[in-house]
């Protein structure tokens, strides 16, 4: 692989950068949903004020805007746990793919 790759779309070069940049800190939400297999899962976001967040009925910190945004995560940042968040939301998987080893 290269050092340095651009994506481009509509004819326009998107983002360039490294290969990891473009993966973990995608400039738009086009190359997010573009690059990686399976994909970013975008979440509606709902301000809260103060950088807080509303996310799937969780709390979460980010970035200071008054506007709403898309919250943009990838399955391998997700863990699952027995510990909980305490919050009583429950979830399940749907299926599986073996993407190597761990």
């Amino acid at each position: 692989m290269a050092d340095r790759i651009s994506v481009m779309h509509q004819g326009k070069i998107v983002q360039a950068a490294s290969p990891i940049e473009v993966y973990r800190d995608p400039a738009a939400e086009f190359v997010a949903s573009f690059i990686g297999d399976p994909p970013m899962n975008f979440l509606p976001a709902e301000s809260s004020g103060s950088g807080r967040w509303t996310v799937a009925g969780q709390s979460l910190e980010g970035p200071v805007s008054g506007k709403n945004l898309k919250w943009a995560i990838r399955p391998e940042d997700l863990r699952v746990s027995d510990q909980g968040l305490g919050t009583g939301q429950d979830c399940g998987a749907i299926g599986s793919a073996y993407a190597g080893d761990v």
